[in-house]
């Protein structure tokens, strides 16, 4: 059962239609909540779904990009998971957060626990170069050249450390 279906699919007619109008467009951003409960199955079905709207929009799926949502953390991560609950607490309550959270990832199994919610999400992003990792990749960037004289840098950030 899929209740989203119909709209997806008006979404990609829209996109095909336009893109006859415009041309092929060069990237895709897909800026968060891939995912309903950040379920694996999820996230089959949302790359079934990029391949198609992009291959409509005639844009190859090596530019399509993604960033997760609250909705791509798997919360039953969180609640199954003392180390988790116990990481996030630390930077929830801590004086100065910024610090905390810093700390926490440089300890890699702090960093894991932090990320062990978006683990699916990393599973899926990885097929778009757009996982996030502790700690040296807690952000993704690329560097699309538009034309000749034109480099678009694109960002990826993620707000969901603590969802």
């Amino acid at each position: 059962m899929d209740p989203d279906r119909p709209y997806r699919t008006l979404l990609i007619q829209d996109a095909r239609d336009r893109t006859r109008t415009l041309g092929a467009v060069d990237a895709i951003l897909v800026g968060g909540d891939i995912a309903f409960r950040g379920a694996p199955e999820e996230y089959a079905a949302a790359l079934d779904w990029l391949k198609e709207l992009s291959d409509q929009c005639g844009c190859p799926l090596e530019r399509v990009f993604v960033i997760p949502g609250n909705h791509d953390v798997d919360r039953a991560v969180i609640t199954g998971s003392a180390s988790v609950r116990n990481v996030q607490a630390a930077i929830s309550n801590a004086s100065n957060r910024e610090k905390e959270l810093r700390d926490q990832f440089s300890d890699a199994e702090a960093g894991r626990s932090l990320l062990a919610p978006v683990e699916a999400y990393n599973a899926f992003a990885a097929r778009f170069n757009c996982q996030i990792y502790a700690p040296d990749k807690l952000f993704w960037h690329q560097d699309l050249q538009l034309d000749a004289n034109t480099i678009l840098r694109v960002y990826g950030l993620t707000s969901t450390l603590l969802s």
